[in-house]
């Protein structure tokens, strides 16, 4: 069983449907046992990130900032909305420590198909679901929830969100997608925001 893992990301970010791709680099540190992570990344490509991200699940709690330039604050999430769609990016970026995806206090499943089945994570009294479609040969194609929410406008709005994975890779004998994309199924039009590789993982066991 995995207790904890530490992950280095590349990629890239965009804030529109139509604008520019951003490099990123980022951190990430999960818990394997229970849900909770922190998540830095900076953005840009010179020596001064043009904008950091820090985002975090704690005891059920969900906090965040974005800020430009190091100085000031663009986004600073928390709150139910906040609380809710962390959880949800846990129960989907499990996928790189699967073994917190093993039915246990936190995590039940439900079929639907040979190919796809509904995963739920309850934590104290908050509950988020996805949708977990499988390929022929047995690995998760894509994720689809709808327990995130989107920032928009300065609000919030609740929004399917798909996680497609790709190009599995084996670090530390486990079988993880190194990529993945990130999708807001919006009415009309996807519009894709994020496109992650993992250049690094560690376990503790």
């Amino acid at each position: 069983m995995i207790h904890f893992a530490s992950l280095k990301q590349i990629g890239e970010f965009r804030t529109s449907i139509d604008g520019e791709w951003s490099p990123m680099r980022a951190d990430g540190h999960f818990l394997a046992t229970k849900p909770g992570f922190i998540w830095k990344s900076r953005f840009g490509s010179g020596f001064i990130p043009t904008k950091t991200a820090w985002l975090e699940l704690l005891d059920g709690k969900g906090f965040g900032e974005v800020k430009f330039l190091g100085l000031f604050t663009l986004l600073n999430p928390s709150g139910y909305e906040a609380d809710i769609s962390l959880l949800s990016r846990y129960l989907m970026e499990s996928i790189w420590f699967p073994t917190a995806l093993l039915p246990s206090n936190y995590i039940s499943w439900k079929e639907i198909d040979d190919l796809n089945a509904i995963a739920t994570l309850s934590y104290g009294t908050q509950h988020v679901s996805a949708q977990f479609t499988f390929n022929e040969h047995g690995d998760i194609a894509y994720i689809t929830s709808h327990d995130k929410y989107r920032d928009f406008k300065g609000s919030f709005e609740k929004e399917q969100f798909t996680l497609h994975c790709k190009n599995y890779q084996i670090f530390q004998h486990i079988r993880i997608p190194s990529e993945v994309e990130f999708i807001w199924n919006l009415e009309g039009k996807d519009f894709c925001y994020g496109k992650f590789k993992i250049t690094s993982i560690t376990y503790e066991f």
